[in-house]
């Protein structure tokens, strides 16, 4: 699930966190954060819900049972995108300095074990999941790789001259019209699907989340 927003906004809380939308308004618990809303990533083990707060250099968390804000994630960048690992013990936050350098990195929590590894790379993070396996997806604006949360370690997937929005941007754009890039997860987790920007247009990238598989296919939409 995507949220887009800017300025004072909500997320909207059901039980088991489910946000409906209606004509009349808004069902649920509101929840104001204060901030740029960009990406999320629910936490069913813990109950929390980590959402990218672009303009404030955080991920807010959310306790989903008392509908509280916790102790943010703080971040060196502006952060784009974020992913949990199945296990619910990873999180890698994507950033990507949008007023600076248009340079980027992730950040790895181990929720688990209370440590985090802060990564710096050439180019902004676009977009962030996890499959069934134990790597994440990281698209970025120069290309796609898997990164592994234990070590840090990326196999690139030969995926070239994806785009972002010319900056600067106007005020109170939202952040997915600034990364042009969207990811969604199957149900049974073994595909990945990219919907990314390119100089010609737009591009569907689809992951085969197979242990041994490391063809990625990318095709004109």
């Amino acid at each position: 699930m995507r949220i887009s927003a800017t300025g004072w906004r909500a997320v909207s809380v059901l039980a088991m966190f489910h946000s409906v939308a209606l004509f009349a308004g808004t069902f649920g618990s509101l929840i104001p954060i204060r901030g740029t809303v960009g990406d999320l990533a629910l936490d069913e083990r813990r109950n929390r819900l980590y959402v990218t707060n672009l303009a404030a250099y955080r991920v807010e968390v959310i306790n989903t049972q008392n509908r509280s804000l916790e102790s943010p994630i703080l971040t060196a960048k502006p952060p784009s995108a974020v992913g949990l690992s199945p296990d619910n013990r990873f999180l890698v936050t994507g950033q990507y300095d949008f007023q600076g350098s248009a340079s980027g990195g992730y950040t790895i929590s181990d929720l688990d074990g209370g440590v985090r590894r802060d990564v710096i790379i050439p180019n902004g993070v676009l977009a962030v999941a996890f499959g069934a396996g134990s790597r994440a997806l990281v698209i970025t604006t120069a290309n796609a790789f898997l990164v592994e949360p234990f070590t840090a370690a990326t196999e690139d997937l030969g995926v070239r001259s994806l785009s972002s929005a010319a900056l600067p941007v106007p005020f109170a754009t939202f952040p997915q019209k600034i990364t042009f890039a969207s990811l969604n997860v199957s149900g049974d987790g073994k595909t990945i699907v990219c919907i990314a920007s390119i100089a010609a247009g737009r591009v569907l990238i689809t992951y085969p989340h197979r242990r041994h598989c490391r063809h990625l296919c990318t095709a004109a939409s």
